[in-house]
């Protein structure tokens, strides 16, 4: 349906745009019907709809209507079935219309930080991949149906302790690569309309308002479309919720939240502009949900149920199977033990808590798939209480001894795993062991099946002869635990975490769950599997592990290339064959090592797997596409994802311990990391960059003359000490001969030599010749052994490392090296053989000069305020004149908006949400636009806002401060942070929006037009001090536009009471078009206007005559 989210904002009172902030009810968003926003139903999920049919609650207190009981997460993970999990999400859709539900809660994506966790059987995995995998993969399945997900809780919600008021302590890079990615993951994948912010802190603020969580990363970074909703009762203040993104308070908070919205704003604590825009991002989704409805929708309880079914066989996990006992034969006798069989638990407890359409009874399952086997049962243990009963377990000992097989049920019962506690340890009940080993003891074949929610430790392992672990599989668990022990199904399932042999294995485990309301991950990036492999502690059982009554071979890996630089991707492949006698599927699990790195990494990572099904005997080719992120680690100083050069393993196996196939691929980062260097700056340092050395080399001059070394003091002593010096400790052991004015002196030098290093650097292709890095020419087996011809041992020198960043020359110039000069001469002349020999696309002439990013008729353009009126315009006629475009604007919506208008009249650019008054704000679209395309050549710096009209003497000190803000301290931050890059480029255009209030005075807008006043000023400004460095620096000033900015005018004067005698730039009869002040804007921004700078052009219609 078509309607304008703006204009019906723009009918709302503000108390109405407050109060649609929060919750009407439990589980209603507010209606407000004169002006047709209707009220939605948000319920709980997510392995199955939890829709109350009575009083509501959050933590599933009251009966709700019957849905199919799902697996939870963590069985579901265990599958590692992407399409499977896409099929339930279907299913969970389907069930939604049924019942009127526009949006479901989930999924989980928090990490397992630690088992102990109570909530973590609602939670995917310890690692981020998969976990973004089977969130993004349940958000598309439900979302088809038009029903919305809400993916949850963010972020960094890893324990239920305290859940509300603890602050979560992570430094950046492990928040980024662990709890992060697998939230980025689903939200660029999928889109949930939703996103829950989290009850804890993170860093000392609260989820629910964090700017830089909801906002700058969510919303900006990742680009989400949808709306942030609360947890039901996060909301620390909601006033500082709003401004920090978060669009909708859960539940309702009784007009509360609306009361301190509404203050905020006359306030101005929170501005209107920031209110409307969450109004308008929640009306979307309010909107969404509603026209998507199905009214008389209905599903197929059956259907459903059967799909649990075929879910819940793939969710379970074989871990042992010594001797083969499972499948059992279906014939004999047979012991089914433990209370667990009984009253199976199939899922866990709190708000995901579901009333399911029917629920299996193991016993009846197992002796339906039992064939002419005799089936006996006795529950053996107390299902409420730990404590040993005699009776029951003699009962259960006399019919093991009599049967053929004994099956036994065990695992954590409800008292032990729930939202809102956590474990203390990770033991079943101990009657639960007492009966497993006393029935071993009379009993030797053994099969364990356990149900829980989490990892469990297993000093009972060895009296068990199978164990498979079923997790909490739904309500069709009876059946498919059936289907399993008895060889109809044949287990698939992986382990999406790592099962500890102890707890005190878990990284987590000295910290968790902190001290008071603080929790500090102080493991870092060490969750799970990573910290296992970097400790070499061996686990119960490893992640991705999972046996199979089938067996598979690998074989045949093949990478399409051995060589790519960051930005390219790498295709592999690997035949996986069943080599067994039964159909079965096997999970193909990727990962990626980083053979050498100069920061702390993982042994190892998941980035890639893939589950194919396979007869006796039938072979596929898997194949997988890794890109930059597959090797990348978060750089905190950068601020990004960063490659380092090197080599990469790629290994291809059945988990994280069983890597079956390597192959080596180099990666070539396209970011190189310009060092600063200080007075700390160590000698080692300054050797190992080719660019210092020379400078360095200096410095021997200054060194004083030494006695002969003493024998306590070795080479290699002295090397290391060199190596780890700092510069300032030269001061007192160069005699005097090197001042802290020297030391000035030198620094400048060194970092003039690397940026010009850099620069030189930039844009070159990879060939062979004097301009070659030695670690290059190292890791190519043809180029080695060309070095080691005409320079016999320089690939096992132990000083190779610290040379392995100089080029061919540099090396050859060191006196040290002591390489002839006719020897250099002899190697290059064979190493240009190689190059065009070996590499013709990389081969260019050694004189060739670097060639721009942006070429002729494809030049760069940045526009800030580019969401509407003239930076919309401009935008679009800066794109038909053939430049990309980065468009910014802080309204999100209509920025997107902007960009696909440039792209539907066949232009390229981005969109950058922004406040240009933020100098954070600033470098990100900087950076954007030089990460993309590497350079600026054009830049309307054209955002600002309009004051009220009021006299001086009446004009608020913060309205003021907001004025110049934007228009003044925006424009100053566009400039500061463009024309660095302009002058690095030797060229640019810069255009300033200025006002016709900049040449002379407006009435009532005193804040106004100084602002405009200021741009001028910093126009010449900035045009005297870079006009001989190739950028030109001009201002426009309209008068009057037709924009909705000039539109609201005449409201704005009535409102204060100054009405002119004549209305701004009505003297040609009309206000301007925006696209006639574009065309300036486009003139000015190229070469046509080459000898113009410190201009300042009236756009007016002769206002200003």
């Amino acid at each position: 349906m078509s309607r304008s989210i703006r204009d019906i904002v723009a009918q709302l009172s503000l108390e109405e745009k407050a109060g649609l902030c929060s919750g009407d009810s439990f589980w209603m968003t507010k209606a407000v019907e004169r002006v047709g926003i209707p009220s939605i139903m948000l319920t709980d999920g997510p392995h199955g709809l939890r829709k109350q049919a009575g009083d509501a609650d959050h933590l599933g207190l009251n009966a709700s209507v019957p849905s199919t009981c799902f697996p939870s997460a963590a069985g579901m993970a265990s599958s590692w079935n992407r399409e499977l999990v896409r099929r339930i999400g279907v299913a969970l859709g389907e069930e939604c219309q049924a019942e009127g539900v526009g949006v479901l809660l989930g999924p989980g994506a928090n990490i397992k930080r630690s088992p102990l966790c109570g909530r973590n059987f609602e939670y995917f995995s310890e690692d981020p991949y998969l976990t973004g995998e089977m969130a993004a993969a349940h958000i598309e399945g439900v979302q088809s149906q038009g029903v919305g997900t809400s993916l949850k809780h963010f972020a960094v919600n890893n324990q239920e302790h305290r859940r509300m008021t603890t602050d979560a302590v992570v430094d950046e890079r492990t928040l980024r690569e662990i709890y992060l990615t697998g939230f980025e993951s689903a939200v660029k994948k999928a889109q949930p309309w939703t996103v829950m912010s989290a009850y804890n802190k993170l860093n000392g603020t609260y989820c629910s308002e964090n700017e830089t969580l909801l906002t700058r990363i969510l919303k900006e970074e990742w680009g989400h479309e949808g709306i942030v909703v609360s947890d039901w009762g996060a909301v620390n203040e909601a006033a500082d919720s709003v401004a920090a993104g978060m669009e909708l308070e859960m539940p309702s908070s009784h007009g509360e939240g609306a009361r301190k919205i509404a203050a905020a704003v006359r306030a101005g604590k929170l501005s209107e502009d920031m209110l409307n825009r969450s109004v308008e991002r929640l009306l979307l989704v309010v909107f969404k949900a509603a026209d998507n409805r199905k009214p008389n929708a209905s599903y197929d309880p059956e259907a459903h149920h059967k799909l649990a079914r075929e879910a819940a066989r793939e969710t379970m996990v074989l871990l042992k199977n010594e001797g083969n006992l499972l499948p059992l034969p279906k014939s004999g006798k047979l012991a089914v033990i433990g209370a667990m069989a009984e009253k199976v638990r199939y899922q866990g407890g709190g708000s995901s808590h579901i009333n399911p359409t029917k629920l299996d009874d193991i016993r009846e399952e197992i002796r339906h798939s039992a064939g002419k086997a005799s089936v006996g049962f006795a529950s053996g243990y107390l299902l409420d209480s730990d404590d040993h009963d005699d009776a029951l377990m003699e009962e259960a000992k006399k019919l093991a001894a009599g049967s053929d097989a004994a099956v036994l049920f065990v695992g954590l019962p409800d008292r032990y795993e729930s939202e809102g506690y956590d474990r203390t340890h990770l033991s079943l009940p101990a009657n639960q062991i007492r009966l497993i080993e006393e029935i071993a003891s009379i009993q030797r074949n053994v099969a364990v099946v356990l149900s829980n929610g989490a990892p469990v430790v297993m000093p009972w392992l060895g009296s068990a002869k199978a164990v498979l672990e079923a997790y909490l599989g739904g309500q069709a668990a009876g059946g498919a635990i059936a289907d399993l022990l008895f060889g109809d199904a044949n287990p698939s399932g992986k382990l999406a975490e790592t099962f500890p042999a102890s707890l005190r294995h878990n990284p987590s485990h000295p910290y968790f769950p902190g001290e008071g309301d603080r929790v500090e991950y102080r493991e870092g990036i060490f969750v799970g599997y990573r910290y296992h492999d970097a400790k070499d502690i061996e686990p119960l059982f490893p992640f991705g592990f999972g046996l199979s009554y089938t067996t598979f071979a690998y074989s045949d890996l093949e990478l399409d290339r051995s060589d790519i630089v960051d930005r390219d991707t790498v295709k592999v492949s690997v035949k996986v064959t069943n080599t067994g006698d039964r159909f079965g599927q096997e999970v193909v699990q990727l990962y990626v090592k980083d053979i050498e790195s100069t920061v702390i990494r993982p042994e190892r990572e998941l980035k890639g797997f893939a589950k194919v099904a396979l007869q006796p005997g039938e072979t596929k080719i898997v194949r997988f596409e890794l890109d930059k992120r597959s090797f990348a680690f978060y750089d905190v100083e950068l601020k990004d994802w960063r490659v380092e050069t090197g080599d990469f393993e790629i290994g291809i196996g059945g988990s994280s311990r069983d890597i079956r196939l390597t192959a080596t691929l180099k990666v070539t980062s396209t970011h190189e990391i310009v060092p600063h260097f200080h007075r700390n700056t160590t000698l080692g340092e300054l050797m190992s960059n080719p660019a210092t050395v020379p400078i360095l080399a200096q410095l021997q001059s200054m060194a004083p003359s030494s006695e002969p070394q003493s024998e306590a003091v070795s080479a290699d002593m002295m090397m290391a000490m060199m190596r780890y010096m700092p510069l300032r400790a030269l001061l007192p052991f160069t005699g005097g001969a090197m001042t802290e004015e020297h030391l000035a002196g030198l620094l400048q030098q060194l970092n003039t030599a690397v940026r010009a290093n850099s620069n030189l650097a930039e844009g070159t292709s990879m060939t062979y010749n004097g301009d070659s890095k030695i670690g290059d020419l190292l890791a190519n087996e043809t180029t080695k052994a060309l070095l080691e011809k005409h320079l016999p041992g320089i690939s096992t020198n132990p000083m190779i490392e610290m040379a392995k960043g100089f080029t061919l020359t540099q090396l050859g110039a060191l006196p040290q090296a002591g390489i002839p000069v006719d020897t250099l001469d002899a190697l290059l002349a064979d190493l240009g053989g190689v190059a065009s020999e070996e590499n013709p696309t990389h081969a260019a002439p050694a004189s060739e000069s670097p060639k721009p990013t942006a070429s002729i008729g494809a030049q760069v353009a940045v526009v800030t305020g580019a969401g509407s009126g003239i930076g919309r315009a401009s935008s679009l006629k800066l794109s038909e004149a053939g430049f990309k475009v980065v468009a910014v604007d802080f309204n999100s919506v209509t920025g997107e908006e902007t960009l696909s208008l440039m792209r539907e009249q066949g232009g390229e650019g981005l969109f950058v949400q922004a406040d240009v008054s933020k100098e954070e704000d600033v470098e990100r679209y900087v950076k954007a636009a030089m990460d993309t395309y590497g350079r600026i050549d054009a830049f309307f710096n054209n955002a600002g806002v309009l004051q009220k009209f009021t006299l001086l003497e009446n004009l608020d000190v913060t309205e003021f401060d907001r004025i110049l803000n934007v228009n003044v301290r925006g424009v100053f931050l566009g400039l500061k942070h463009v024309l660095k890059v302009m002058h690095a480029q030797g060229s640019g255009s810069v255009i300033n929006t200025a006002s016709t209030a900049g040449l002379r005075a407006e009435h009532s807008m005193s804040a106004y037009t100084a602002s405009k006043h200021a741009v001028i000023g910093l126009t010449k400004s900035a045009a005297i001090e870079y006009v001989k460095k190739g950028v030109r620096v001009n201002a426009i000033c309209p008068g009057g536009v037709d924009t909705a900015l000039t539109q609201a005018v005449p409201a704005m004067m009535q409102e204060s009471g100054y009405v002119p005698e004549e209305f701004p730039n009505m003297r040609m009869g009309r206000f301007a078009d925006p696209a006639e002040l574009a065309e300036m804007v486009v003139f000015l921004a190229s070469s046509k206007s080459s000898y113009m700078t410190g201009s300042v052009i009236a756009v007016d219609g002769g206002l200003t005559l």
